[in-house]
C-alpha cells in the first residue's frame, strides 16, 4: 500500500561527493590553496624492464592568510563580542572603564570618554594569532606544516558564563583550534624550509587589511607569538642548531643551564635586539642563512672593525672567530622572516609584536619527565623503590609514549610516594612537577595572579631539588638532563605565563595534524605527491571541523587521577634552602617582586624556620594590594623583565624582603654590596654587634650597621678590607640629618669620600668598635664590595676558578675550563686535534689574561688581598702560556 514503505539510506555515489565537495570550496567552506615554492625532483619508474628518471615539478600549497581569516571569522562570529559603533557609543564612562578592567587594561587614568570607547572599540576588534610549524615524513617524503590559530582573549570572546548557548562547550578550545595555512614539499634542511619565507612574507604584508564580519564591523589580526619545538624555535630565531648556545632568549650556554642562578638573572634577547647585533657589520646584512661561515681572516677584520673593535696585526683568525662568535651570542642570521631583506623592519611585515617562545608545554613537560624516569630509579627510598619502578618500566613498554602518558604516569608515582615518604626530595621534585603540568594546562579562566606566584615558586623549588638529588647522573650526561626541557620548564615556563595561558600556545593539536595526514594518504591517495597535497589539504580541514577536542578528554582522563591528590597547601621554603641556594634564590625574589611590594603579611610571611607564601588553593587568586592581572596585549616579557629589575632594586632599600642577605651588583655583574636583614641586635648603648663572615667565598663580610635615626630611609655602609676575618667590628653613623647612606668616619672627617676602615689586626680577638648616636633605626648595613659574583668552584679546572674568582663567571672561562680538560684527556696523544685544542686554549688564556690585567689595574691598595690574587693568577697565566709556547 502507499505510504508503508520504508526509507533506507544508500551510500552517496561519486558523483555527489564531488558535487558537494565543489560547493564547499565555491563559498569558501574549504579551500584547496594555490601553487607555490616548486620544487624540481625525478620520479624513478621501471617500465618494460628497464629504469627511466623522469624530472617533474611539484609545487608546495598555501591557503592565503586571508582565506584563513575569513573561515575562521566564519566559525568564531557567534562567540564575539562584536558590538558596533553605535553600541560602544553608547557606553557611560564607567561601563567603559569596568570593561577594561575585566580585560587586564589599567593604562586609562587620564582617558576622556571618547578615548575610552575607542579603545575598548579597537580591543574587541582585534584578535591575535600564533603561529606554528615543523617538519615529518608522510609515505617516504618529506613535508612541513604551517598552521595558524587564533588566541582565546576574553576581550573578543565571550567568557564561558557569558556564552549561555551551551553551558558543556569548551569555548577556549573550540577557538584555538589550528588552520593549515602552508603544506610544502621539504626535508629538514634549513634551505628547503627558507624556500617558502617569501610566502610567508607576502601574506603577513595582508594583515594591514581589516575582514568584515556579516554586520560590517572590521576585523584585524596580529602575529603574536610563534609556538614550537626546539628546532622549529631555532630556525624561526634564527640561532645556532645545537652547539654552546642552548637558548634562543636568553643565550645561556650549554654548560650553564644546571646553575640556576645564573639562567634566572639573564634577560629575555628581542628579534629586534637580534636584528641590530647581525645587521652591525657588512656580512649580517646578506640574504643567506650562514653569513658569517668560512669568513677568510681579512672579512673577520672587516666584519670586528665595523662593529668598533680592532686587534694588532698578528692576531690569528681563531682568535677573530672567536670574539665575533662571542659578540654574536649563539645567533647566526638575522630573524628568519626577514631573511629576504634583513635590513627591512620586522614593523613593515606586520611582526613588530612577534614573540617567539621559548617553552612549549607539550615537548618540555614530556621531554623532562622522561629524563626523570631515566635517571631517578637509582633515588627511590627501599620501601617504594618496587613499585615506582614497576609504574616506570610498565609506561616504558609502551610503543608510542604520547604526553598524557608521562603526565599520567608521574601523577601516579606521586601517589606511592606520598603514601611512604612525602617528605623526601624526591617526592618534592614529582610533587612540583605534577603541580607544574596542571597549571600549564589549566584554562584563561584560571590564570591569576595566585597561579603566578605558584608557578614561580614550583619552578624555583623543582629546580634545586634536582640540583641536590641529581648530582651525579648515570644514564644521562649533564648537559642532556639539565638541557633545553628543564631550562624552558624553570627559567621561562613562568615568565610566559604571566603574560599568556600556556594552554594557549600547547602544540598538541598541530602535532595530531601528522597523524592525520598520514592517514589521509596512505589511504585515499593514489601516492603521487603531486596529487597528494591538494587532497590532504581539503580533508585536513573537513576533518578539523568534525574532529573532537581530544586534548580536552586526555586533560579529563588526567584529573581523575590527580583527583586523589591532596589539597595544594602554600608554598613553605626553609631558610636553610635560601642560604644554601643564596643566589638563585635573590635571583628569584626579583621575579616575583611585584607580590614582594606591597609588604610582609600580603603575599608572604616570614615564620621561625623559613617563608610561607599565600599561593594554595584556598588563597584568594586575586587581592586589592596587588599585583594585577597582566595580559600579551598591552605587556611584552622583555619589558615586564625590565620593570621587575628596577622595582627590585628600589624594595632593596625601602622593603624588608623574605632574604637573610641581598647582594647588589652594577651593570657589569659585580656585586658592589651586601645587605644582612637578619642577625643583627640592639644593645642597651645603642650598638650593634657585627661579625664579618666569608660570604660564598668571594663576598665581603656581611657587617649588621643600622643607621640609627628614626628618619632615615638609608642604610649605613660600612667597607672591610679583610672578608676572611672572623672577629666582629661595630661602626657608626654620626650624621642624622643625612639622607645618604651613613658611613664610618675616617681619620681624615673633611673628605667626601666614604671612609675605610681596614683591620689592622685580622687575628685579633678585640672587635673594632665606633659609637652610634641613633638608636631607633632597624635599616640593615650595605657594605660595598669591588669582587665579582662568584658562587663555588663551579668549574673543574684550577686555573677557570681563579680566573673567575678575580673577574667573575664569563663564558670565555667556561670555554676555557672545556678545553683544558679535554687536553688532558688526550695527553700523551699526537694528533692534529690536539695541537688544534693547545692553540685554542693558548689564545683565549691570552685573552682571559687582558682582563685580569684590566681587573688588576683598576684594584687600588685598600683592595689588597684581591690585587695579590690578581697577581697571582697572571703568573700562573704567564707560567702556562710559556708552557704553550714550549710545546
Amino acid at each position: 500500500m502507499p505510504g508503508n514503505e520504508i526509507s533506507m539510506p544508500c551510500t552517496s555515489t561519486t558523483q555527489m561527493v564531488k558535487e558537494k565537495w565543489a560547493a564547499d570550496i565555491e563559498d569558501g567552506t574549504y579551500s584547496i590553496g594555490i601553487d607555490c615554492a616548486p620544487k624540481e625532483m625525478t620520479v624513478v619508474t621501471c617500465r618494460d624492464g628497464e629504469v627511466v628518471e623522469q624530472p617533474v615539478t611539484i609545487y608546495s600549497r598555501k591557503v592565503p592568510m586571508n582565506e584563513i581569516r575569513q573561515r575562521l571569522l566564519k566559525n568564531q562570529e557567534k562567540y564575539m563580542r562584536l558590538q558596533t559603533d553605535e553600541q560602544v557609543d553608547a557606553l557611560s564612562k564607567d561601563e567603559a572603564i569596568k570593561f577594561l578592567k575585566q580585560n587586564q587594561e589599567h593604562q586609562f587614568a587620564d582617558m576622556e570618554i571618547t578615548e575610552l570607547r575607542a579603545k575598548v572599540k579597537a580591543l574587541q576588534r582585534n584578535r591575535h594569532l600564533v603561529m606554528w610549524h615543523d617538519h615529518g615524513t608522510i609515505l617516504g617524503q618529506g613535508y612541513i606544516f604551517i598552521t595558524v590559530k587564533v588566541i582565546y582573549d576574553t576581550s573578543v570572546f565571550f567568557r564561558k558564563d557569558e556564552y549561555s548557548l551551551n553551558s558543556t562547550l569548551n569555548l577556549q578550545g573550540t577557538i584555538e583550534k589550528p588552520e593549515v595555512h602552508v603544506i610544502g614539499i621539504a626535508s629538514s634542511s634549513h634551505e628547503d624550509q627558507a624556500a617558502l619565507i617569501p610566502e610567508r612574507v607576502s601574506c603577513l604584508r595582508t594583515l594591514n587589511s581589516p575582514i568584515m564580519t556579516t554586520a560590517g564591523i572590521p576585523i584585524n589580526d596580529t602575529v603574536r607569538f610563534f609556538a614550537g619545538d626546539g628546532p622549529a624555535r631555532n630556525f624561526e630565531r634564527g640561532v645556532q642548531q645545537g652547539g654552546t648556545i642552548r637558548c634562543g632568549a636568553c643565550g645561556i650556554q650549554t654548560s650553564m643551564t644546571s646553575d640556576i642562578a645564573h639562567a634566572l638573572t639573564l634577560k629575555w634577547r628581542t628579534l629586534q635586539e637580534q636584528q641590530d647585533i647581525i645587521i652591525a657589520g657588512k656580512f649580517g646584512k646578506m640574504s643567506t642563512l650562514k653569513p658569517f661561515e668560512n669568513l677568510r681572516k681579512a672579512e673577520l677584520e672587516l666584519e670586528l672593525a665595523q662593529r668598533g673593535i680592532t686587534f694588532p696585526k698578528k692576531t690569528n683568525k681563531i682568535e677573530l672567530e672567536a670574539n665575533l662568535l662571542g659578540l654574536l651570542s649563539g645567533f647566526v642570521r638575522v630573524p628568519t622572516l626577514l631573511l629576504k631583506d634583513p635590513c627591512q623592519t620586522l614593523q613593515s611585515i606586520n611582526m613588530d609584536k612577534y614573540t617567539i617562545l621559548e617553552c612549549e608545554p607539550l615537548h618540555d613537560l614530556k621531554g623532562h619527565i622522561h629524563n626523570l624516569f631515566v635517571e631517578v630509579e637509582e633515588h627511590f627510598d627501599t620501601c617504594v623503590k618496587t613499585e615506582c619502578i614497576t609504574i616506570i618500566a610498565h609506561f616504558m613498554k609502551k610503543e608510542t609514549k604520547r604526553a598524557c602518558d608521562y603526565r599520567h604516569a608521574a601523577i601516579l608515582i606521586l601517589l606511592c610516594l606520598l603514601k611512604h615518604n612525602k617528605h623526601s626530595k624526591v617526592c618534592t621534585i614529582f610533587r612540583t612537577i605534577v603541580e607544574i603540568s596542571e597549571i600549564m594546562y589549566s584554562s584563561e579562566e584560571k590564570r591569576t595572579p595566585r597561579s603566578i606566584l605558584r608557578l614561580y615558586n614550583l619552578t624555583w623549588i623543582h629546580a634545586t631539588a634536582c640540583t641536590d638529588v641529581f648530582q651525579k647522573l648515570k644514564h644521562l650526561t649533564q648537559e642532556k638532563f639539565y638541557g633545553a626541557y628543564f631550562h624552558a620548564l624553570t627559567s621561562h615556563a613562568a615568565q610566559q605565563y604571566e603574560v599568556v595561558c600556556l594552554k594557549s600556545i600547547n602544540t598538541e593539536n598541530e602535532e595530531r595534524i601528522f597523524e592525520t595526514a598520514k592517514r589521509i594518504a596512505s589511504t585515499t591517495s593514489n601516492r603521487k605527491p603531486e596529487q597528494v597535497l591538494p587532497n590532504m589539504l581539503l580533508r585536513l580541514q573537513a576533518g578539523a571541523q568534525k574532529d573532537r577536542n581530544a586534548l580536552e578528554e586526555q586533560n579529563n582522563s588526567i584529573r581523575i587521577a590527580a583527583a586523589h591528590l591532596p589539597c595544594v597547601e602554600n608554598t613553605a621554603i626553609s631558610k636553610d634552602m635560601t642560604r644554601k641556594y643564596a643566589f638563585s634564590w635573590q635571583a628569584h625574589l626579583n621575579r616575583i617582586a611585584p607580590y614582594l611590594e606591597p609588604g610582609e603579611g600580603f603575599w608572604w610571611r616570614e615564620e621561625k624556620e623559613g617563608y610561607e607564601f599565600f599561593d594554595g588553593s584556598d588563597q584568594p587568586d586575586i587581592k586589592v594590594c596587588g599585583p594585577t592581572l597582566l595580559h600579551f596585549r598591552n605587556t611584552f616579557i622583555e619589558k615586564l623583565d625590565l620593570e621587575k629589575r628596577k622595582l627590585f632594586q628600589k624594595l632593596v632599600a625601602s622593603t624588608n624582603l623574605p632574604a637573610e642577605t641581598i647582594r647588589i651588583y652594577d651593570d657589569s655583574g659585580y656585586c658592589t654590596s651586601v645587605i644582612d636583614r637578619d642577625n643583627f641586635q640592639h644593645t642597651n648603648s645603642g650598638l650593634c654587634n657585627v661579625s664579618l663572615t666569608e660570604v660564598e667565598s668571594s663576598i665581603p663580610a656581611v657587617v649588621h650597621v643600622p643607621s640609627q635615626h628614626p628618619q632615615s630611609s638609608q642604610p649605613a655602609v660600612i667597607l672591610s678590607q679583610h672578608p676572611q676575618s672572623s672577629q666582629p667590628a661595630v661602626a657608626s653613623s654620626q650624621h642624622p640629618q643625612s639622607s645618604q647612606p651613613a658611613v664610618v668616619p675616617s681619620q681624615h672627617p673633611q673628605s667626601s669620600q666614604p671612609a675605610v676602615v681596614p683591620s689592622q689586626h685580622p687575628q685579633s680577638s678585640q672587635p673594632a668598635v665606633a659609637s652610634s648616636q641613633h638608636p631607633q633605626s632597624s635599616q640593615p648595613a650595605v657594605v660595598p664590595s669591588q669582587h665579582p659574583q662568584f658562587t663555588e668552584n663551579k668549574y673543574k679546572t684550577k686555573t677557570a676558578n681563579a680566573i673567575a674568582y678575580v673577574i667573575g663567571q664569563t663564558d670565555e672561562i667556561n670555554s676555557l675550563d672545556n678545553l683544558r680538560i679535554n687536553i688532558k684527556k688526550m695527553k700523551g696523544k699526537k694528533s692534529g686535534q690536539l695541537t688544534e685544542l693547545t692553540r685554542k686554549y693558548q689564545h683565549l688564556l691570552a685573552f682571559l689574561k687582558k682582563k685580569v690585567q684590566k681587573r688588576s689595574d683598576e684594584l687600588d691598595t685598600s683592595e689588597l688581598h684581591m690585587k695579590n690574587m690578581a697577581m697571582k693568577v697572571l703568573l700562573e697565566i704567564e707560567q702556562q702560556l710559556h708552557a704553550c709556547e714550549n710545546k
